[in-house]
């Protein structure tokens, strides 16, 4: 019987061959790799010692000199196989062309990676330093222009140093006990610092002494006293309004007009009384201030019928309501806040829309403008009756 020989046998024998083959070539290279990263463990001409240049000769003289130093038999170190080991890869990896390639080729392309990405991490940070520093800018040029502004309020306001200069100029009496003859604004300075930090962070006392200057127009005139005092414990004024020498931070004080005298509000500045980080000071203060200034505005619609009012403050609409005729809104607005209100009912006459129209464009409002003012003080404001301008007499609801 013939014995039966497997062709495929020596042709399986010869790949696997191959196969260790290849393994083991790429066995060197891949020890000095992180298999999760393309950053080697180690650097092999630093193994041996030598240049990225070095010649196959410089490189094998190498290798016999550390050889002999890490050799286990001649190394006491506990850790001598690995360093032998680690010698032995790396004369691996460098003595094979093929492997050296691809190892400096891939140490080229992570240097050019390194580079790129130090370049985009300068750019950034350069970016960020330019936003900074225009961001700077930007708040230095608003800081000399609220300072503009603050001087000329910082020019209209009161100083006074005792009870009586205090009493003659913002007091009143009645038949039981003296109240505040108006709204009451003071700050307290016991240091130039303190007066510093009042006069140029929290621009006191702008915008409620003057917007910008004497003889201009502030919608605070007449409302509101302002006035700074020297901090002196000893006095009468000092223990009034519980002042205190707070470590270069200005005590600063608001009274609302009738009533009576003792009874105020205190500033604090920050989330805690001790806290003075805040980015906005002034912000914060004008805020306080502007809470405290509420107006009760009661709006009554006496015309015959229903008209649409808007409160605008700072340029902005922050209310759009109708009311009926013979009713009344009450609102709490601000000093600077105006009220308009205007009908809205459009004539629809051939030919007499662009003369009514005139009118109404003239007045910046979309119908017959009914009333245009600004609030001042607690009160009514009234929407009056008006004469109607509606050509075609659709709009007869509106009387003489």
């Amino acid at each position: 019987m013939m014995p039966v020989f497997n062709r495929r046998a020596p042709m399986l024998t010869v790949i696997a061959a191959l196969l260790l083959f290849m393994l083991d070539e790429s066995t060197a290279i891949n020890n000095f790799f992180d298999k999760s990263s393309s950053q080697p463990k180690l650097d092999p001409y630093k193994v041996l010692g030598v240049k990225r240049t070095a010649t196959d000769e410089a490189i094998q003289k190498a290798y016999r000199q550390k050889a002999k130093e890490t050799h286990p038999d001649k190394n006491p170190s506990p850790h001598a196989n690995d360093e032998f080991r680690r010698v032995s890869d790396a004369f691996e990896l460098l003595s094979n062309p093929t492997d050296r390639r691809k190892y400096d080729a891939q140490m080229q392309r992570d240097a050019q990676r390194r580079r790129k990405q130090h370049e985009q991490e300068r750019q950034r940070e350069q970016k960020r330093r330019n936003q900074m520093h225009r961001e700077q800018k930007e708040r230095e040029k608003k800081h000399k222009a609220m300072l503009e502004k603050a001087r000329g309020s910082q020019s209209r306001i009161m100083r006074f140093s005792t009870m009586e200069q205090f009493e003659s100029s913002m007091l009143s009496s009645t038949k039981n006990s003296k109240v505040y003859e108006t709204h009451c604004l003071i700050m307290f300075v016991s240091n130039k610092n303190a007066e510093k930090m009042g006069d140029e962070e929290y621009y006191f006392p702008y915008p409620f002494a003057g917007e910008g200057g004497a003889g201009r127009n502030n919608l605070y005139e007449g409302m509101l006293r302002v006035a700074k005092v020297r901090f002196n414990a000893q006095t009468d004024l000092t223990r009034l309004f519980r002042a205190k020498s707070r470590n270069n931070v200005p005590h600063i004080v608001f009274a609302k007009k009738g009533d009576a005298v003792g009874k105020f509000q205190i500033f604090r500045h920050g989330n805690s009384r001790r806290d003075t980080s805040s980015k906005d000071a002034h912000g914060e203060f004008k805020q306080w201030v502007e809470s405290l200034l509420l107006i009760e505005a009661t709006v009554v619609n006496f015309h015959s019928v229903a008209v649409d009012y808007l409160i605008v403050r700072n340029g902005h609409i922050i209310l759009h309501e109708s009311l009926q005729p013979y009713h009344e809104h009450v609102l709490s607005l601000h000093a600077q806040d105006r009220i308009l209100a205007f009908d809205q009912r459009l004539d629809s006459y051939p030919g007499g829309e662009k003369k009514n129209h005139a009118h109404l464009l003239a007045t910046n409002a979309k119908g017959a403008l009914l009333l245009d003012t600004s609030v001042t003080s607690d009160g009514v404001y009234s929407i009056e009756k008006k004469r109607c301008y509606d050509l075609s007499t659709q709009c007869h609801g509106w009387t003489v």
